[in-house]
């Protein structure tokens, strides 16, 4: 026998407390979700921008030891910078009293220390929100000098 549509009992209490409990924890996890994956992103671009840099300076570093290696030495001051100067085309490294290590929100710093007479280490450090930082170092080299006795191979 079919039991009267209007005679059935209403939901219980507990049941409507148990949808919305569940219903509160879903959305949080979701908002919670969106704003990791969001400072994640940000953070990633960051790094991103600061590897950039980084790379940019290096190569402006090897470029100069390429044209002049003897222009690779720092002298006077804590930190140097370098940077592409657009007026005469060319990579320089300057004291960061000049506020040439400041790039937007990044500092790039560059360091050079001679391994022999024919090598040198740069090392170029960008520094970012005051507790992030990438470095990468490279060997840089003067064939010239080393091939001077003997033929060179061919790059």
């Amino acid at each position: 026998m079919k039991k009267n549509y209007f005679a059935q009992q209403g939901v219980a209490t507990i049941d409507v407390v148990f949808a919305i409990g569940i219903t509160t924890i879903a959305l949080v996890a979701m908002v919670s979700l969106v704003g990791f994956s969001r400072n994640a992103f940000e953070q990633s671009i960051d790094k991103n921008k600061a590897s950039i840099l980084v790379q940019e300076g290096l190569g402006g570093a090897r470029l100069m030891g390429k044209q002049d290696f003897g222009s690779l030495i720092l002298t006077g001051a804590d930190k140097y910078g370098i940077n592409f100067d657009t007026g005469t085309s060319a990579w320089k490294i300057e004291s960061c009293a000049s506020d040439v290590c400041k790039i937007g929100a990044y500092e790039r710093t560059i360091s050079i220390s001679s391994i022999d007479a024919e090598s040198k280490k740069v090392v170029v450090k960008v520094v970012w929100q005051t507790d992030k930082s990438l470095e990468y170092a490279n060997i840089i080299t003067v064939f010239s000098a080393i091939c001077a006795n003997a033929p060179c191979p061919a790059p």
